[in-house]
């Protein structure tokens, strides 16, 4: 018996569901069967008294709260808990009219805010309101029929219903008694889950942690094998330049050596820094301006270069060609721009308009004649085209009081 009752409350419990969700259904079961036993002497009861009408209400009662079960079972929780909210709710009002307002039934109500709470989830909120909703019509027809009686016989005098108050509210007393306990025992199972769930959680994110730090330091070490290989083609081609006599050989070894050195200083600045997948483009502009300033200086002239870029963080992506597309701007402007003149002055401006990140190199040199027959070489020139598409951005020259190239393109990083 003991393991049939057991059963019966298990019924519909998964191991797909959690604890507390299995906890829920045992509380439905176990108020459903509760019903169904303690209902067995009203129902013989009425049966012997020939209270066929009553009877009848009693066992359609007990044939409802079984198939509630069933529902359980089959796991159609939901349909199952209004099918219960529901049975209750309209049996309530119909006993208080049948054996009398005095008889107690209506001490049930204060029983069912207990049996929604313990069988919805706090989360179902529209189920929890409208099951009150339901609880208080049911409540406020019960009262309206407080002193009204369908059946005029001697079971109903006082005197039984002064009994069957005491049976009501020690059954209800009895039934809030458990269901109480298996709240509890809920809310025990759920802390257990919480608990259970934040230590998951702690481990994963010490794992990720953990997992994030080593391919940082992966990534790290990349970088600084790239750096070191692009350090020693820099030098390499330097070593070249002071070992050839062609002055054609020379320059573009010189050109291609500067291109090796911007891609090797963010790889510099990417292994030094903790972020890994970002550099500090000021420092990086103004490190690339320096080793250009070096590299084309000139004894009789003075060119300086002025960078206004404000402190920010450019990705990989997006600093490489921003790099290549300065250095190649103001090696043309130390090759082409100050022919004639002793000084000048090369600015490179960076700076964010609307969504668009905006790179401006310009210099006060002599400039062009027009656009469509720039001194810049034709690889020079080909090579910023290629990187300003692969910003997805677009190239504006300009020839006015010197010469002013501008690279649009979008980012989605903030200044």
């Amino acid at each position: 018996m003991v393991a049939f009752i057991k059963k019966v409350i298990n019924l519909g419990q998964s191991t797909d569901l959690t604890k507390s969700a299995n906890s829920k259904i045992s509380v439905q079961n176990i108020f459903s069967l509760s019903s169904i036993i303690l209902a067995i002497p009203f129902l013989i009861s009425c049966y012997l008294t020939n209270e066929w009408l009553i009877g009848n209400v009693f066992f359609t009662t007990q044939l409802i709260l079984t198939y509630t079960l069933f529902l359980n079972g089959k796991k159609y929780y939901t349909l199952s808990k209004f099918i219960l909210i529901a049975l209750v709710l309209s049996v309530l009002p119909i006993f208080s009219y049948l054996f009398g307002f005095n008889s107690g039934f209506y001490l049930y109500y204060f029983l069912t805010p207990l049996l929604i709470l313990s069988i919805f989830k706090f989360s179902e909120k529209k189920e929890l309101i409208i099951s009150f909703l339901l609880v208080l019509i049911s409540c406020g027809v019960c009262f309206l029929n407080k002193s009204e009686y369908v059946l005029n016989t001697s079971v109903f005098i006082d005197f039984i219903q002064h009994q069957l108050y005491i049976i009501n509210f020690a059954i209800g007393l009895f039934l809030v008694t458990l269901m109480s306990f298996e709240i509890i025992k809920y809310h025990f199972h759920l802390i257990h889950e919480l608990k259970a769930s934040n230590k998951a959680l702690d481990l994963n994110k010490k794992e990720i942690e953990k997992s994030i730090k080593e391919k940082d330091i992966l990534l790290a070490e990349v970088y600084h094998r790239v750096k070191n290989n692009l350090a020693i083609m820099y030098s390499l081609l330097n070593l070249q330049i002071g070992h050839s006599d062609n002055e054609l050989i020379n320059e573009l070894l010189r050109k291609n050596a500067l291109r090796i050195r911007s891609m090797s200083l963010i790889h510099n600045s990417l292994y030094s820094e903790k972020e890994v997948s970002s550099i500090d483009f000021k420092q990086f502009i103004e490190s690339l301006s320096s080793e250009i300033e070096t590299s084309y200086s000139h004894p009789n002239k003075s060119i300086s270069i002025i960078c206004d870029v404000p402190n920010i963080h450019l990705a990989l992506d997006l600093a490489i060609p921003c790099g290549l597309i300065i250095n190649e701007i103001i090696v043309n402007s130390f090759k082409h721009a100050f022919n004639g003149k002793n000084s000048g002055t090369i600015n490179v401006s960076f700076k964010m308009v609307s969504s668009s990140y905006v790179l401006t190199v310009s210099d006060d040199g002599i400039g062009f004649p027009n656009t469509e027959n720039l001194e810049l070489d034709s690889f020079g020139l080909s090579l910023i085209d290629t990187l300003t598409e692969q910003l997805d951005g677009e190239l504006r020259i300009s020839s006015q009081k010197g010469s002013s190239f501008t690279v649009k393109f979008p980012s989605t990083e903030k200044l």
